[in-house]
């Protein structure tokens, strides 16, 4: 076996475990990535085996992870199908014109029923302003 095989069982492998942390983690797409190299550099590390019984387990190891990556797979076009979004929006200091309307327009459709907001300061009173979202928001 040669040095390059059995980098590529070390990277694919690596991956592997990459994908699971990243699956616990609930970081889908990333996981789903990672399954699919680690898969991709295990099938070619297994085409150079000779050892059969070494083959054939690593053959259901892989499958076993197939099934998991078609699992993440649903779950992301799931995700993606209810538009489940999570993300930050950074305003640059002094900007004008970015009112709750302009920020949040992509956002809420007529396709919208529920929003979560994390904030934990919302009941401070600077976050009083927030009102203004709670209308726009429940007004679509």
């Amino acid at each position: 076996m040669n040095r390059d095989n059995t980098d590529l069982e070390k990277a694919g492998s690596d991956l592997i475990k990459k994908g699971i942390v990243l699956d616990q983690n609930h970081q889908y797409e990333e996981a789903l990535m990672c399954f699919h190299n680690g898969i991709q550099m295990l099938l070619t590390y297994t085409k150079g085996l000779v050892d059969s019984v070494k083959k054939a387990h690593y053959m259901n190891t892989i499958e076993k992870y197939f099934t998991k990556a078609e699992t993440l797979k649903k779950l992301c076009e799931q995700e993606k199908h209810l538009q489940m979004f999570h993300e930050q929006i950074c305003i640059q200091e002094n900007s004008t014109k970015n009112s709750y309307k302009t920020l949040f327009r992509k956002y809420l459709n007529s396709d919208v029923s529920v929003v979560h907001i994390k904030d934990p300061y919302i009941r401070v009173f600077h976050q009083v302003v927030f009102v203004m979202f709670k209308k726009i928001a429940t007004s679509k």
